[in-house]
C-alpha cells in the first residue's frame, strides 16, 4: 500500500534490459545513476541506458584505483562523474572500495532500483532484443519517486572534471585476457585436508 514492490531479475529467454523495460513500462525516466566497479570498455551499456531511456541527468559512479572505467572519449558529454572517494567523504563511509552494482533510474512517478551481480556491461544487461553472455541475478526494488542519493542518504557529490578520467584504469588487452577465463571456478570447499574443485568450462 506504500507504493514499494520487489522483483527478481535472472538471465533467461529475455535479458535484463528487456525485463527492465517491461518494469518501467513505458514511465519516462529523468535522472540515472550507475554505480559499477566494471564497464565496457566502449561505454556500450551506457550509451544503450541514454537510447533507451534518453535521461535528463546521468551519474556515473566510478573509483580511482578500483575496477575498469569506460575510456573517456566513448563517454558522452553530459554523463557527470561522480568519485567514490568524495561521496565516502561526503557521508563519512569507512568502506574504501565499493564492489556494489547498482542502475537507478528516476521516473515520473516512481523510482527503480536494480542492484545485484551485473556490472555495467551488455554481457550483463543485453541489449533489449539480445541476451547477455553472463549468469546474474539481481533485485529490482520499486519507490515512490525519490533521488538516488535521497534514497541511500548520501549528499551527491559535485562532479569531477572530464579529463581526470583519463586517470582511471580502463579494461586493457591483457585485462582482457584475466577477466575472460577459460575456466570457472563454481565452488571450492576445504573438507579437512582436501580441497575439492568444482570447475565449469564451454572450452573442450
Amino acid at each position: 500500500g506504500d507504493g514499494m514492490s520487489l522483483r527478481f531479475f535472472a538471465n533467461g529467454d529475455k535479458s535484463l534490459m528487456e525485463q527492465c523495460r517491461q518494469w518501467i513500462a513505458g514511465e519516462e525516466i529523468q535522472d540515472v545513476v550507475i554505480m559499477s566497479p566494471f564497464h565496457d570498455p566502449n561505454g556500450s551499456f551506457i550509451n544503450g541506458m541514454i537510447e533507451q531511456y534518453n535521461p535528463k541527468t546521468f551519474d556515473l559512479i566510478l573509483q580511482k584505483g578500483f575496477g575498469f572505467a569506460p575510456e573517456i572519449a566513448k563517454v558522452p558529454n553530459d554523463v557527470n562523474i561522480i568519485e567514490w572517494d568524495d561521496m565516502r567523504a561526503a557521508s563519512s563511509l569507512r568502506q574504501k572500495f565499493f564492489h556494489a552494482k547498482c542502475v537507478f533510474l528516476q521516473g515520473e512517478h516512481n523510482s527503480y532500483l536494480i542492484c545485484g551481480s551485473a556490472n555495467s556491461s551488455i554481457a550483463a544487461f543485453g541489449k533489449v532484443d539480445k541476451n547477455g553472455i553472463n549468469h546474474e541475478a539481481c533485485i529490482g526494488y520499486k519507490i515512490p519517486k525519490q533521488s538516488f542519493y535521497d534514497f541511500v542518504g548520501i549528499q551527491r557529490p559535485s562532479p569531477i572534471e572530464r579529463l581526470q578520467l583519463t586517470n582511471y584504469p580502463t579494461q586493457s588487452e591483457e585485462a582482457k585476457a584475466i577477466v575472460s577465463p577459460v575456466i570457472w571456478i563454481k565452488e571450492s570447499v576445504l573438507d579437512y585436508r582436501q580441497l575439492n574443485v568444482y570447475v565449469e568450462s564451454k572450452h573442450s
